[in-house]
């Protein structure tokens, strides 16, 4: 099982009469190593095995461990196994990394909760080196009584990120208001990325890193066409 939130591996443990908790610290199956690349790729280093992951995202690590704790479990052949992590086929939305002129877009918007947003935001830092970074965030939808102050929550770690543009929609706009004024004309908002997408692309150099988070429902991949249509018109 995994480790976050760090409940989890304790219940499983009252039910179940062995268990492993894989994760990327604190976990009887944890990497020694793991570092992200400008690429956004993470690199694992455990058991005497180095690989990468083809798709950005450090919370695929985490995924990773999961894996390999099983394949350690069931005494599977580990060398192929990293092999099979460097090479697996994830659906669009997933870390997958969208390369237009000199602007790279991570469409990360397959889905998002507390903990997946958290990887993102460091998935970003990781990435952004010198580049102007844009980071497009929707709503963490099946969140419940506590939406509004996990919403707060990472909204607070997105302003903390220094984004140059934040671009926000859905719930993220309320819990951006007490912002404002602190991010001043760097804060977008909108109702939905529709709405969204025609004011994002006009402020665009071409040159920019753009994180898109969100759950599934939001479907925020449907800013992307106007952010591709910008880089067309500038080459």
């Amino acid at each position: 099982v995994g480790t976050i939130p760090p409940e989890l591996g304790r219940a499983v443990r009252e039910r179940a009469g062995t268990t492993l908790t894989a994760g990327l610290v604190e976990a009887d199956v944890a990497p020694e190593q793991v570092t992200v690349g400008p690429n956004g790729r993470a690199r694992i280093s455990i058991d005497g095995h180095a690989f990468t992951l083809p798709n950005a995202g450090l919370h695929l690590a985490a995924n990773a461990m999961l894996a390999w704790a099983v394949a350690r479990a069931l005494d599977l052949d580990l060398a192929a196994c990293a092999g099979a992590l460097e090479q697996v086929t994830l659906p669009g939305g997933r870390g997958e990394v969208i390369t237009t002129g000199n602007m790279t877009i991570v469409n990360d918007a397959y889905n998002a909760n507390p903990e997946s947003f958290a990887a993102a935001i460091e998935t970003a830092r990781a990435m952004r080196g010198g580049r102007p970074l844009v980071f497009v965030a929707g709503t963490m939808r099946e969140l419940g009584s506590r939406s509004d102050a996990l919403h707060a929550e990472v909204m607070r770690r997105l302003v903390d990120l220094d984004p140059t543009i934040l671009a926000v929609v859905g719930e993220f706009v309320p819990a951006s208001a007490s912002y404002a004024a602190e991010l001043g004309s760097r804060l977008l908002t909108a109702a939905d990325p529709v709405a969204l997408g025609p004011g994002l692309a006009e402020r665009l150099a071409g040159d920019e890193l753009v994180f898109l988070k969100a759950s599934r429902g939001v479907a925020l991949e449907r800013i992307l066409p106007y952010l591709l249509d910008r880089t067309d018109q500038r080459r």
